[in-house]
């Protein structure tokens, strides 16, 4: 009997420990895939690629590579530039991100060029359980400048969402951008490494309240940048 009981609470503490683990449909593979390129469309072969998954419960935005997180899938590019992977379906995700260029325990980053990821991807993405990025542009960071960027707010609107789209180091990409952020606790960064010599489109999402709605507007401006630093100040 008191056996009987030992492996019961064994049992128990073995279930409790597994409730902040990831869970996997086991019958159902999900596949992503693109091309990794320098500035000018040249393949970059050896760029490590990975997949990371957050449990039910995290913020889809934006992504840390810390506890109740899992790296589910891994690899480099081929000569082309191409990456392909296939990770298991998870049941309990709400934020899944594509890192680029990111250094993880299997392979080193490529210092040489920027990093990238993608973040906020959720299922509704995949067409036959498949989702292509294409073609993903990075740089040499040897040729890059800062972005600063401050707001100036004068109508009352909120910023619940900031996003860079150009040749940006470290980007981290919303791709579901144009959906409304539940988090109201919105904190953007102020400076960017970027490349020289190029337009960087700057996407922002507003919140306001009126008569006890919430009124969401997506908006965006371009920003030119040379080759010195740049401080744009975003009024709304």
């Amino acid at each position: 009997m008191l056996k009987k009981l030992l492996l019961f609470f064994i049992a128990v503490i073995a279930l409790t420990a597994c409730d902040d683990e990831l869970k996997y449909t086991g019958d159902e593979r999900v596949l992503y895939q693109g091309r990794i390129t320098d500035a000018n469309g040249s393949p970059l072969q050896g760029v490590p690629v990975s997949v990371y998954i957050s449990k039910d419960g995290y913020s889809g935005l934006y992504y840390n590579p810390i506890s109740d997180t899992d790296i589910i899938s891994y690899t480099t590019t081929d000569a082309g530039g191409n990456y392909k992977m296939f990770y298991p379906a998870p049941r309990n995700q709400n934020n899944i991100a594509l890192l680029v260029n990111y250094q993880n325990a299997y392979n080193p980053q490529n210092t040489t060029y920027s990093s990238t990821s993608f973040q906020n991807l959720i299922p509704e993405n995949l067409s036959d359980n498949k989702l292509d990025f294409e073609d993903i542009k990075l740089f040499e960071v040897a040729n890059a400048t800062t972005l600063s960027i401050n707001i100036n707010n004068a109508g009352g609107y909120a910023i619940s969402k900031l996003n860079l789209v150009g040749l940006i180091d470290k980007n981290e990409v919303d791709y579901n951008f144009n959906l409304p952020l539940e988090d109201e606790n919105y904190n953007y960064q102020e400076s960017y490494l970027v490349a020289k010599n190029q337009t960087v489109t700057l996407k922002y999402q507003t919140r306001t309240y009126i008569n006890d709605n919430t009124l969401i507007s997506n908006h965006e401006v371009q920003i030119p940048i040379g080759s010195e630093p740049v401080n744009y100040t975003l009024e709304f």
